[in-house]
């Protein structure tokens, strides 16, 4: 569970520095000559192998929630990648909307998550994971 929620605290830290920062929008494409579709493509593959160290762990939480979330932020991220060449019609309650309800679904599922591990260590039962 640790190493889960370890993985978990870096994997959110560099999504939101990303987001609030526009690394992947901006800085890197414009400024460092990196296509935005490499970054994207890196951090898919890190999702991807995030998802499968912690499958196990995930199935044992309130997996729903969890996974609820990360489809909403990729929702969000899809949108945010194809407007460009496509131009979504509401662009941006699509964008935003689902990454909206992404960082909630993820915020939500953290917290149950954490209460739940601190009432247990409380109360002596065994933590799952």
């Amino acid at each position: 569970m640790k190493n889960f929620l370890l993985s978990s605290a870096l994997t959110t830290t560099v999504l939101y520095l990303d987001d609030f920062f526009q690394f992947h929008d901006r800085i890197f494409p414009d400024y460092l000559g990196v296509p935005q579709v490499l970054i994207l493509a890196i951090y898919a593959v890190w999702i991807l192998t995030y998802l499968l160290v912690n499958y196990g762990t995930i199935r044992k939480t309130e997996d729903l929630l969890f996974f609820s979330a990360i489809a909403f932020l990729g929702i969000s991220a899809v949108v945010d990648y194809f407007d460009e060449p496509v131009r979504l019609t509401g662009h941006h309650l699509w964008e935003d909307g689902t990454k909206f309800l992404g960082i909630v679904g993820w915020c939500v599922y953290f917290v149950r998550l954490s209460f739940s591990i601190v009432s247990e260590r409380f109360s002596g039962r065994d933590v799952p994971g």
